[in-house]
């Protein structure tokens, strides 16, 4: 699959041209969850430290300094709205 075909998941109009990949975006399903880094860590069949990637990779998009602040951001947009798959 090219580059330019991946799959994006964007957050809607509060943040324009803003997108999650798809990891990111299944990172995010289980933060929302509640679940923490180690849990989606092994849900996810990744490395916790791929996780906090992730995570780090989210919040420098966002303008976040925390999980709490980024999942509060999320939820104000259409993220859900853009999801095509479950956790």
């Amino acid at each position: 699959m090219k580059k330019s075909q991946i799959k994006k998941y964007p957050l809607g109009a509060q943040y324009p041209g803003i997108t999650f990949t798809k990891k990111q975006a299944e990172c995010m399903l289980h933060f929302i969850a509640g679940r923490s880094i180690i849990s989606t860590a092994k849900a996810m069949k990744i490395s916790p430290r791929t996780v906090e990637y992730y995570l780090n990779n989210m919040k420098v998009k966002l303008n976040c300094y925390s999980k709490a602040e980024l999942v509060k951001k999320v939820h104000a947009t259409d993220f859900m709205k853009n999801i095509d798959f479950t956790i």
